[in-house]
């Protein structure tokens, strides 16, 4: 069916209506094609002139010839990139947001590497063409349109776009080189870099950077493409992390991560504006949490470095590295003796003589030379077939060809091959083999083995280094064409699927006895049908069963089964297929090999694979041999291959040997393991060891920063003459009011010293954060005040008073304060203290005037306004004002007696 010009511009400006309302957005899509094709450089030019601008792309990657553009790039959802993992678009809708510039006029050039010249294609804004010539070019790709001119400047736009989205794009696998991009000749990328402190950091699939700064920012890249920004890692996801304990917070402002990761393994989405939230994104997540840890654990560790004994305590108890090793050490010897124990189990006393291995041969398709169960053998592939598969420790059935039915004679039933393309169906891709063949050939096809229940995807197959297309037949068996190739290499994956369709079993027809058993099957479910057939087969060959007067005088292919007792594996396995059918399940006859170590077996075998019902296929055997009148499996298996050239032989493990072999290859395995995954790292620290934004971050939110739950208790905040304190022990000194702050050395600061008090550094930055969140004393502000301030008479009787009483006191007095009662200092809990009152408050005003008639009052009440004025009072001082208010109350009831 044809489309018209119209129709497709209809949809292809539908698709470009998914890539939002940016008209420059197609520059990122031309920069992703620009990098998949593998250029070094981009140019982006922008032009304005006569009431139209115009803007063109130029790269100089591989190009491409005009049948590949009208088959993937004029078109609508065909890439020629689907099967390339190392690419960044592949969805074939990309190139058409173009049409978000709203282009009168549209130039395509391009001259592909293997061409000796280029083309050249212009279309209108209907996308008409009106233009198509062949040109002399350099190799590469040019896209060019023009518009009618618009507000504000193009060429700042395409910088800003550039700068937002691809500052990062680099070359695809194995150069991951930076891609040049330049904007009217300004270069618009850039490497990744990190300010100071940062951490560079690599792992498979991934790199990043980590950065401390002010604001915290988030970016995710794809291939060097941004797709996702937030302001913190948790905000990347849409559904939070099951596996995260705790969300990862971070402090407004002070010290904030700001990563900007490119993973290459992120599932783009369609419009490449975002990414899928799947496992991929969720492990992306994982490392920046890890990462940013890591990173705090440096900056920390570089600004207050933990001693050697603290740094070997942390990693025993804490990180509990030590004890993880030792414990799957353990582990691993715990497998070993038992391992051992059971190869002991079965262990049997070695052959008299032993039987040399078979030597694999190439595979060959030999599904047109087998006759059926009467043929004796298969000219050719009676040996080891070169086949082998992975996960070793699987025991399939892999079949080489299957049999849909047999005629009277015993012969197959073949119908005309006819082949279809595999439409990409869908399996369990978590019940998989990874396949090999090395095959030989005649003819122009070849059917891949395949195990029971299972299918090729059709992605998976590489034919001697290359994608192949599959190819199915009626039955769904794979077929792959070969064209010239005589021989080689084929990989594959199966995955387990449902295979549905109807598959006309045609057997002969059974004895009447027989085939009322079998139909009497048919009340069972489908697993229990196959089970009781499987018994009866078995039981009934060889006259050992009740097919015995049902075969008897029987002519044709059964007639022959029956009056022989049996037959070879084939010939048992049809009777069996015969008996299901008519239960009423889909059955039929498979031949191949039981793999088993990751080879398959020498010798072909045969067994029946039967529908369970959806297409679920699974093996049925009724091979079988006569022991003391009783069924039991046959004892005729096919030999384990051995790809080496010596005899076969029986080894007696000691449990110690294996014990110690288990524990040692678990050991090396961990050892190997941590070698490849480990990240490639390269920390940048600041040449300052101001700690200032560090101890703001933490004093804002103490549990804002992973990897700083120790950060309390490490010295970061510099103190006047002492060593570096923590802020645990500052929270400390700030709950007994004894934390003080100065800028410079003097006479309270030496007092504080020798008083036991902490005194932080005022000029730091450290310092001033920790005095604000504290409440410090500060000591600057004392000192200025302490000597504006001045003695009087009542406040010296007030003094006198305080002494006697046991405190140990000075009393000052100053008159210009403002909305403030005066301040005090105070000492070794209050056993030493110094006050400056203010004379014009109220308060102080009302004892001086009843000091004229109630003197002792008055310099109690004056005592206990001087004591609230301390920081903190301590128990000398409160001992001191109940010794007063004794004095006090003497003096009222003198005055009582005096009155009555």
């Amino acid at each position: 069916m044809t489309t018209s010009t119209s129709d497709f511009l209809d949809l292809a400006e539908r698709e470009a209506a998914r890539y939002g309302g940016e008209s420059l957005v197609f520059l990122r899509e031309l920069l992703q094609n620009a990098r998949d094709a593998g250029a070094c450089r981009v140019v982006i030019e922008t032009k304005a002139e006569h009431g139209f601008e115009a803007i063109s792309v130029t790269d100089d990657g591989r190009g491409m010839v005009m049948e590949h553009a009208g088959r993937f790039l004029l078109t609508l959802y065909a890439s020629s990139k689907k099967r390339d993992s190392g690419a960044a678009g592949r969805f074939g809708v990309g190139f058409w947001s173009i049409l978000r510039f709203e282009p009168t006029e549209i130039t395509i050039a391009s001259r592909s590497v293997e061409a000796e010249d280029g083309w050249e294609i212009v279309f209108d804004g209907e996308l008409e063409i009106r233009k198509n010539r062949r040109l002399q070019m350099q190799v590469g790709t040019t896209v060019r349109m023009k518009r009618t001119a618009r507000k504000g400047d193009l060429g700042s736009s395409a910088w800003d776009l550039v700068r937002r989205d691809a500052r990062h794009l680099r070359q695809p696998v194995p150069s991951e080189e930076l891609v040049e991009v330049l904007v009217n000749g300004r270069p618009a990328t850039e490497p990744m870099t990190t300010k100071e402190p940062g951490l560079m950091f690599r792992r498979s699939g991934l790199r990043g950077v980590i950065s401390l700064g002010a604001v915290p920012e988030v970016i995710l890249l794809a291939h060097g493409l941004r797709v996702r920004s937030a302001a913190s890692v948790d905000d990347l996801l849409l559904r939070p992390d099951r596996r995260s304990k705790k969300p990862l917070r971070v402090p407004s402002s002070g010290l904030s991560p700001r990563v900007v990761i490119d993973c290459d393994r992120l599932a783009v989405l369609m419009d490449r504006g975002d990414v899928a939230q799947d496992r991929a994104l969720v492990a992306v997540t994982r490392v920046i949490r890890s990462e940013t840890r890591r990173l705090c654990e440096m900056e920390l560790e570089r600004l207050a470095p933990r001693t050697m004994g603290r740094r070997i305590w942390d990693v025993v108890v804490k990180q509990r590295a030590i004890l993880g090793i030792a414990a799957l050490t353990i582990i691993g010897l715990v497998m070993g003796i038992l391992g051992a124990s059971w190869v002991n189990e079965r262990s049997v006393p070695p052959r008299a003589s032993a039987t040399p291995s078979l030597v694999p041969e190439p595979y060959i398709d030999r599904s047109d030379a087998y006759g059926g169960p009467v043929t004796e053998e298969v000219d050719g592939v009676g040996g080891v077939p070169s086949i082998t598969y992975s996960p070793v420790d699987q025991r399939p059935f892999l079949a080489a060809f299957r049999i849909s039915g047999i005629d009277e004679d015993g012969h197959p039933i073949r119908s005309e091959l006819a082949l279809r393309p595999d439409d990409g169906r869908a399996g369990d891709s978590g019940l998989s083999l990874e396949i090999e063949v090395i095959f030989r050939t005649s003819g122009p096809l070849l059917r891949l083995p395949v195990p029971t229940g299972a299918i090729v995807d059709e992605a998976s197959v590489i034919l001697n280094g290359y994608a192949a297309d599959l190819l199915l037949t009626h039955e769904n068996e794979p077929v792959l064409r070969l064209g010239s190739e005589a021989s080689g290499r084929v990989r594959y994956r199966t995955i387990e699927s449902a295979s549905e369709g109807y598959i006309e079993g045609r057997w002969p027809l059974l004895p009447t006895g027989v085939a009322e058993m079998a139909t009497g099957l048919k009340e069972f479910p489908p697993l229990q049908r196959v089970e009781r057939a499987v018994l009866l087969v078995r039981s009934s060959l060889r006259g050992a069963g009740p097919f015995e007067a049902a075969g008897t005088g029987y002519s044709g292919f059964f007639g022959s089964v029956f009056d022989a007792g049996g037959g070879d594996c084939d010939v048992v396995n049809t009777v069996l297929a015969a008996v299901l059918s008519e239960a009423g399940l889909q059955a039929r006859l498979a031949v191949g090999w039981i793999g088993r170590g990751g080879v398959a077996n020498p010798g072909l075998h045969a067994w029946v694979e039967v529908d369970l019902g959806g297409g679920r296929w699974v093996p049925a055997d009724a091979t079988t041999a006569v022991q003391d009148g009783a069924a039991v499996p046959h004892v005729e298996q096919p030999a384990e291959v051995s790809l080496e050239e010596r005899p076969e032989q029986t080894r007696v493990w000691s449990v110690g040997a294996s014990a110690l072999l288990g524990g040692g290859l678990l050991f090396l395995g961990i050892v190997i393991s941590w070698w490849k995954l480990r990240a490639r790292r390269e920390f940048k620290a600041s040449k300052d060891l101001d700690p200032g934004p560090l101890v703001e971050s933490l004093l804002r939110d103490r549990e804002a920063w992973p990897g700083f739950s120790g950060a309390w208790r490490r010295p970061l905040v510099p103190t006047c003459w002492m060593e570096r304190q923590s802020l645990e022990r500052l929270e400390s000194a700030a709950s007994r009011t004894a934390l003080f702050v100065a800028k410079s050395p003097g006479e309270w600061v030496a007092q504080v010293i020798e008083g036991g008090g902490l005194i932080l550094d005022g000029s730091t930055r450290a310092g001033r954060a920790a005095a604000v969140t504290f409440a410090a004393f500060d000591l600057d502000q004392w000192e200025i005040l302490w000597r504006r301030s001045r003695n009087d008479a009542f406040g010296l009787r007030v003094q006198e008073a305080l002494r006697r009483a046991g405190m140990k006191l000075e009393l000052r007095f100053v008159g210009d304060l403002e909305d403030c009662g005066g301040s005090g200092l105070a000492l070794d809990e209050g056993a030493r203290a110094w006050v400056v009152v203010n004379e014009a408050s109220p308060g102080w005003q009302r004892c001086r005037d009843l000091s004229r008639v109630r003197p002792r009052q008055a310099i109690f009440r004056a005592a206990d306004i001087v004591v609230e004025l301390l920081p903190s009072s301590g128990r000398r001082a409160q001992q001191a004002l109940s010794e007063l208010a004794r004095t006090v109350l003497k003096e009222m009831s003198v005055d009582l007696k005096g009155t009555t």
